[in-house]
């Protein structure tokens, strides 16, 4: 199962395959919310995990310089970095800007490190709840994502087809991506 967590309502969705199906749309506001998601998790899961995805306003970012250290290092640098970044929130995570392949180097690398992207999520009513039915239904949380920033591929790829229908591969600088999926985001 996804949860997709948005401003208004929290939609469920069964992922079968490549398959992906809408079972619910609950507002957040509903009586007995922790109960109908965790039944209706219970009952449409067949036991499998469940996937978070916060397509909520209330997400956070930052671009961070990590200077070049050791390996075994890396990983508590970045931690404590992240730390301090977002102290009061419990969901945050951090992941490495690599440049482009064909490129030398990204125009905002540092010279003297690596560039990293830190994420964090503020507490939130809508956060507890879910996590409270997802424990209520016994199941596991194995992903947590943020939107829109793992659509970040699809706009590249998109833009490339585009550039390549009009044989002007390199003319484009922009490239914006406009969804709007069942939840009204």
């Amino acid at each position: 199962c996804a949860l997709l967590l948005t401003d208004d309502l929290l939609c469920i969705y069964r992922v079968s395959g490549r398959r992906v199906s809408l079972l619910e749309a609950l507002p957040w506001r509903g009586a007995e919310f922790e109960s109908q998601v965790a039944e209706i998790l219970i009952r449409e899961s067949g036991g499998a995990n469940v996937v978070i995805l916060n397509d909520a306003v209330e997400q956070h970012y930052r671009k961070e310089k990590v200077p070049n250290i050791t390996l075994l290092d890396k990983a508590n640098v970045v931690q404590r970095r992240l730390n301090v970044a977002f102290p009061y929130y419990p969901v945050r995570a951090a992941m490495l800007l690599k440049a482009n392949k064909g490129a030398r180097s990204a125009p905002d690398a540092p010279k003297d490190g690596e560039l990293y992207l830190f994420a964090a999520v503020p507490p939130t009513d809508t956060f507890t709840k879910v996590v409270s039915a997802i424990e209520r239904s016994g199941l596991a949380a194995v992903g947590y994502g943020l939107l829109p920033i793992e659509s970040a591929s699809l706009v590249k790829e998109l833009a490339d087809k585009i550039a390549k229908r009009r044989e002007a591969r390199d003319s484009a600088v922009w490239s914006v991506l406009i969804g709007q999926h069942r939840g009204g985001g």
